[in-house]
């Protein structure tokens, strides 16, 4: 069944990867890490030519905490995400909530790294 949201429970099936990356915004007071992206929802074929969809998305981690960005645009117009890798939950300094530590790979040459409390993710459509 088509969704168009997805919280950290659905990890395995947010579908990031091949998705093209255009903005990020970085936590502030609200301790939020946001990624804009264009999330790859398939192939339409028509009977001319087969057209790939993406779909607009939003991707937003929660109390974010550590964040590393290092990303080498030169020479390169535009990132993608390759893989967002994450590890075993442990439990917050006061017990509440859990942190996972996030590796969000992008291609050409790009590494975002952060520890946060979960995610929401949210596309404009069901896909």
């Amino acid at each position: 069944m088509p969704k168009s949201f997805w919280i950290d429970s659905g990890f395995d099936n947010i579908g990031c990867n091949n998705s093209s990356h255009l903005a990020i915004t970085i936590p502030d007071e609200d301790h939020t890490l946001s990624l804009d992206i264009s999330l790859f929802a398939g192939e339409l074929f028509s009977e001319r030519q087969p057209n790939i969809a993406y779909v607009p998305a939003n991707l937003t981690f929660f109390n974010v905490v550590n964040l590393t960005v290092k990303i080498d645009q030169q020479n390169v117009v535009g990132l993608d995400i390759v893989s967002i890798e994450r590890s075993e939950p442990r439990p917050t300094p006061n017990r509440k909530l859990e942190y996972r530590d996030y590796s969000i790979e992008l291609s050409p040459y790009g590494l975002i790294e952060f520890t946060s409390t979960g995610f929401r993710q949210t596309t404009e459509r069901p896909v």
